[in-house]
């Protein structure tokens, strides 16, 4: 290998940019240092900026079942996205459901009106550009559907349902609804005949395939009373089962409300009726083999909704009598809200969302779905019976849900809303060599990386490896706009109390500063950077990519043990700056930060 200046190499870092693709700009990247030649059958490897999507690797199941305490979440403000009706097909799309398919492709369902005139779908290569309209389940003048819900089986295949409904019997006969299913195996491009599972007034059903590949189809079991003070409903969760991946059901179809109850909490006594709740189930196998359920609890005729959990380690071997309330194992209303939805990451934390005051709401869990953080992600823009999906990579959710407006004739409608929310925690260090050189080739096969990106265009993607010499660092910094007053910033506790901390800042220039603080006397160290700008720092005439910056903090300076905290500065040209870190991991309260392992 050769050492030469980066100067020589600046017809070849032309082709480079975010992800390998070639850059939008006319600018080529410089870099502060000499930078290491890899040489290929004579071809240098240009260095080039990744996104956190291309950088994260999964974690082994349950890797972080004892570490989830200091595990965090952190929105992707650039993945924020609207998709208007010239592309839904719908003024008022509603109960929007994304799926990630086995091919890495997206399906998107939605009700078509608010309350479900028929079900439509969309397709997305990468769950950012949208297209590909259809019409899932047709309505006619008489029957309506409502609330749908994918799966993506083990087998490949796709089983898309919709409580259905006989307008207007439904008001006053329960046996006018149900639930159909349609199968598609080319994801989604053509769906099967439409197959009637069950009978009897339903709302929201939702699926789940268990580990021994048995399906299970849950949904609100629904009773509607006709009393003096208007029409009620009474509710439950029940359940059908499949073991030949939904071509045959348990109960009978032709038999109102043959479904098993798994679910029911007793509320109002109201005109000598007993009136039930437990409702929008969404089921979680749990690591552990335990069944967790999220349910809506709605506790009175007013509309008061809390969220309850019910918990199976036996695969709901207790059917709920008519009379009755279950599961034994529950946490009845644990916080206001409702419409919740469940989901556990392969390192074994859990993520609950729920709407309250219409607003989207997430928090993470333990692995036992049992206790929830009490601080929550907030989105105003995403309504009552928004989702989120699960994605492959194993560490990010990518939420849907309505941005409410109002049109021209006062008519309420609705826009599809996504963002994505990556997870961040505690990091396992690799073993590597670091070469300061602002080229990062040799962290390539590092996958573990902390995502700060909430507040601004500006994001980063922190990774650590522990080399002979000290502690590498790499950031990739995506930046559309790079000027001299952005920031990339890298702390380090120090064990000597909660404010004492390492601290390494590089500018949007290039110029870097390091210090450490430690029992509140503070000295400057020395530290190893480089790096290479995807663009001209200053420049309001181009559109930069950002920067690669890398690191070496000696071991001189290094605790025992390793925790981190990543934050960003960002000054677009003619804004306000932003500050951004990832949430609750408190800049001056370092135990909270994410340790190194």
């Amino acid at each position: 290998m050769k050492i030469r200046r980066l100067a020589i190499l600046l017809a070849l870092l032309a082709l480079c940019s975010c992800n390998g693709k070639a850059p939008q700009t006319t600018d080529t990247p410089t870099t502060s240092e000499e930078i290491t030649e890899q040489l290929h059958d004579g071809f240098v490897e240009p260095p080039y900026l990744s996104s956190f999507y291309d950088i994260i690797k999964n974690n082994a199941e349950g890797s972080h079942t004892e570490l989830y305490i200091l595990s965090t979440l952190e929105a992707d403000f650039r993945s924020h996205q609207n998709i208007d009706s010239s592309v839904t097909a719908s003024v008022a799309p509603y109960y929007i459901r994304i799926k990630e398919l086995s091919d890495g492709s997206f399906i998107m369902v939605y009700n078509e009106v608010k309350n479900g005139d028929g079900v439509r779908m969309l397709t997305s290569a990468d769950g950012v550009n949208w297209g590909g309209y259809a019409t899932v389940f047709q309505p006619t003048e008489t029957k309506k559907y409502a609330n749908p819900e994918v799966i993506v089986l083990a087998n490949g295949d796709l089983l898309c349902c919709a409580a259905w409904r006989i307008t207007p019997d439904y008001l006053t006969n329960n046996s006018k609804g149900g639930i159909e299913i349609k199968r598609s195996t080319d994801n989604g491009k053509t769906w099967s005949e439409a197959q009637n599972v069950s009978t009897g007034l339903a709302w929201e059903p939702y699926f789940l395939q268990l580990r021994s590949g048995e399906v299970q189809l849950y949904w609100t079991n629904t009773t509607r009373y006709n009393l003096p003070g208007g029409n009620n409903t009474s509710t439950g969760t029940a359940l059908l089962r499949s073991y030949d991946n939904g071509v045959t059901w348990t109960g009978n179809p032709k038999i109102p409300y043959s479904g098993q109850v798994v679910a029911k909490q007793a509320t109002e006594y109201y005109d000598h009726v007993q009136f039930y709740t437990d409702q929008m189930p969404v089921a979680v196998e749990l690591q552990n083999g335990t069944i967790a359920l999220a349910l809506e609890s709605r506790l009175d005729r007013d509309g008061n909704c809390y969220v309850t959990m019910a918990y199976s380690p036996d695969n709901w071997s207790v059917n709920i009598p008519k009379n009755g309330e279950g599961p034994a194992d529950k946490q009845e209303n644990m916080n206001r809200g409702g419409g919740p939805y469940l989901a556990q990451f392969p390192s074994g934390e859990t993520v609950l969302k729920y709407s309250y005051s219409t607003i989207f709401n997430l928090k993470l869990g333990d692995p036992e779905a049992r206790v929830f953080t009490k601080n929550a992600l907030k989105f105003d823009d995403m309504k009552n019976f928004s989702s989120f999906e699960l994605l492959s990579n194993g560490h990010t959710v990518i939420c849907s849900g309505g941005a409410p407006y109002t049109d021209e004739k006062g008519a309420e409608c609705f826009t599809v809303c996504t963002q994505r929310v990556n997870l961040n925690h505690a990091l396992f260090l690799a073993e590597q060599e670091v070469t300061v050189d602002g080229n990062g080739a040799e962290w390539k096969n590092n996958g573990e990386a902390l995502f700060v990106g909430s507040k601004s265009q500006a994001q980063m993607s922190v990774r650590f490896a522990r080399s002979g010499e000290g502690l590498g660092v790499l950031i990739d910094r995506l930046d559309y706009d790079i000027t001299s007053e952005d920031s990339s910033t890298v702390r380090i506790a120090l064990p000597h109390n909660k404010l004492s901390y390492i601290e390494i800042t590089v500018k949007g220039d290039g110029s870097h500063k390091a210090f450490m603080i430690a029992d509140g006397e503070h000295r400057d160290i020395t530290v190893q950077c480089a790096v290479t700008n995807f663009g001209k720092p200053d420049n309001v005439e181009d559109t930069d990519e950002g920067m690669l910056i890398e690191l070496l903090i000696p071991s001189e300076y290094l605790p025992e043990s390793i925790s981190v905290c990543p934050a960003l500065y960002n000054k677009d040209t003619g804004k306000a700056g932003t500050y951004d870190q990832p949430e609750w991991n408190y800049e001056t309260v370092n135990t909270t930060w994410y340790p190194l392992k």
